[in-house]
């Protein structure tokens, strides 16, 4: 019989009391794709009845945010701007530019180039190991085309279109891992409109061919609660189908009516889009409504079932600070910086329910098994500390660490 200690070692500490509750339907649906899919065997050797700490300090799944532009601005308020970084840092491990990357910010008039935002944006994520999607290359909507780009002649768009691939994607290169290449191309046909269809396949062609490691991503709006997915899958069909170099699909999550989707409208939405084979990511999440305890509610159900998908690699809010957010009421910290149920809602699940930290005793033979969240972990045992990363793609580690 095999020895070796067995746990099942996730954290969960007494529950906190919330005035809200989560929906127990939700939960109970969840919670078992969740131990499944996000959680992985570390079976450690270590010196005979050797104490074992094992403690999480990072996720390996994508919990982020977008950046507000203003405080990353050099006249931004220090006082307001330090309590805003350290929400940032205390709250997520990915983040994505908010507006500052898009064309007509980064290029308002043609060859006036403004990267000095996003250049912040950037220093201050690799310091704090925050990967950085950009967003986007281009957007199809032409309200948000830049006022050049429409008194040019079609033959100069499609080369001012590979110029702005081909700058942006060498200046970032192996420091963007991931791009939305024109955003919202289902309501949204400027670029085709102008220069044929073929334009939107060119465009992930000639961004691949400039940065082959980035992964390119479409990304649209309304599709997990169903309304645009139908057309969303038949757009990626094609794509993929053309051998288009589309790596990952985008499902922005802006829930702005008193309604929210159902478990099952979310979970049907997801099932679907992971028939492609592609990593899904939810960019753009907010969830506005008048009761904030609702807010926490739905909040909660929202991560349950997207953390619950084995396709879904990251949640990305867009924004959290009720002082820099376009819908102040879907965020999860007020403009005093205090938070708000949401707040609670979200770190209880990222920081409480999902994050492993537990102590076990070797067995004789110097063996222990922990089942932990997928992430970045601090092991300490027979008097020395080790740095361990355990990513999803793992699913066991084996460590000797005698």
């Amino acid at each position: 019989m095999n020895t070796a200690l067995f746990l099942s070692c996730f954290l969960v500490l007494s529950a906190p009391a919330f005035a809200w509750q989560p929906d127990p339907r939700v939960k109970e649906l969840t919670d078992p794709a969740i131990w499944a899919h996000r959680m992985g065997e570390m079976h450690i050797q270590t010196e005979p009845n050797a104490e074992v700490h094992v403690q999480q300090t990072r996720h390996d799944f994508g919990f982020g945010t977008a950046l507000s532009t203003g405080m990353f601005k050099q006249d931004a308020d220090e006082s307001v701007r330090a309590k805003y970084f350290q929400l940032l840092i205390d709250n997520f491990n990915c983040a994505v530019i908010e507006n500052a990357f898009k064309w007509h910010q980064a290029e308002p008039y043609q060859n006036d180039l403004h990267w000095t935002t996003v250049d912040a944006m950037l220093d201050f994520c690799d310091q704090h190991e925050m990967p950085l999607r950009g967003h986007c290359l281009f957007w199809a909507a032409e309200k948000y085309v830049p006022r050049w780009v429409k008194d040019i002649s079609d033959e100069a768009l499609r080369e001012a279109i590979a110029n702005r691939i081909r700058v942006t994607c060498e200046r970032y290169r192996d420091r963007i891992g991931d791009y939305d290449v024109n955003n919202e191309m289902i309501d949204h046909h400027y670029f085709e409109n102008r220069l044929g269809e073929e334009i939107h396949d060119e465009m992930f062609r000639m961004a691949h061919e400039v940065d082959p490691k980035a992964t390119l991503y479409l990304n649209d709006y309304s599709i997990l609660d169903g309304s645009h997915l139908d057309t969303y899958e038949k757009q990626i069909r094609g794509f993929l189908q053309r051998k288009v170099p589309v790596g990952g699909i985008g499902c922005q999550g802006h829930f702005l009516s008193p309604t929210f989707p159902s478990y099952e409208r979310i979970m049907e939405s997801l099932d679907r889009l992971a028939r492609f084979g592609l990593p899904i990511k939810v960019t753009e999440f907010d969830r506005e409504v008048d009761d904030e305890q609702q807010h926490a509610r739905d909040l909660d159900a929202f991560f349950r079932i997207c953390f619950s998908h084995p396709s879904v690699r990251a949640i990305l809010q867009w924004g959290f600070w009720e002082g820099a957010h376009w819908k102040p009421k879907a965020a999860l910290y007020r403009k005093d910086f205090s938070p708000k149920p949401a707040a609670e809602a979200y770190r209880n699940l990222v920081f409480n329910e999902w994050w492993s930290d537990c102590k076990a005793t070797a067995d004789s033979g110097g063996k222990c098994t922990v089942r932990v969240f997928y992430g970045h972990y601090t092991i300490e045992t027979d008097g020395k500390t080790f740095s361990v990363d355990f990513p999803h793609q793992e699913k066991r580690k084996w460590l000797d660490l005698r």
